[in-house]
């Protein structure tokens, strides 16, 4: 039997309500300026914070591809600056690009774009290769924050290679 639910909302309201910013990365989070002569390096240390991690080589390569394209996207539609930072916390490894703008869509990513269109596949495919993809806007100012299960460390939290006390500093 199907019946609807009385709290069903559609998701365009349930994206478009309220969230609020984003917990500050920490101060030790690896941060690099985002610019076009720049995106080989940031693939570059954002590898090297995901491998001293734990990651596997695949999930390594998908990092890799979604902040490149969260780095082009900020290159390409967000007025300067534009930053990405990497860091670890407890069974997580997270990711993010800071930029000047506004995604106005809060479904951006989401759903794929019409057959015709050219472009919008960027988010779409961040969104395949992440655990979680969250995005949002304060200020006029768009962070786009990504989330990768790290491999559980039989030996404990304290002792997963690349992390300090705490789980949170990461030194490349």
């Amino acid at each position: 039997m199907t019946r609807i639910s009385p709290d069903h909302q559609p998701p365009h309201d349930v994206l478009a309500g309220p969230a609020g910013p984003l917990p500050a990365p920490p101060p030790d989070a690896v941060t690099r300026p985002v610019a076009a002569s720049g995106l080989a390096a940031l693939r570059r240390a954002v590898a090297a914070v995901a491998t001293a991690a734990g990651l596997a080589a695949e999930r390594v390569d998908d990092l890799r591809i979604a902040v490149t394209e969260l780095a082009s996207n900020a290159l390409t539609h967000a007025a300067p600056p534009a930053t990405a930072r990497c860091w670890v916390t407890s069974g997580e490894l997270l990711c993010e690009v800071t930029s000047r703008g506004e995604l106005r869509d809060p479904l951006a990513g989401r759903v794929p774009p019409p057959a015709g269109s050219v472009r919008g596949r960027g988010l779409l495919l961040v969104q395949q290769l992440c655990d979680l993809v969250d995005i949002r806007t304060t200020d006029g100012v768009t962070t786009v924050r990504l989330h990768l299960a790290l491999p559980a460390d039989p030996r404990g939290p304290a002792s997963a290679p690349g992390t300090a006390q705490g789980g949170r500093a990461l030194a490349l």
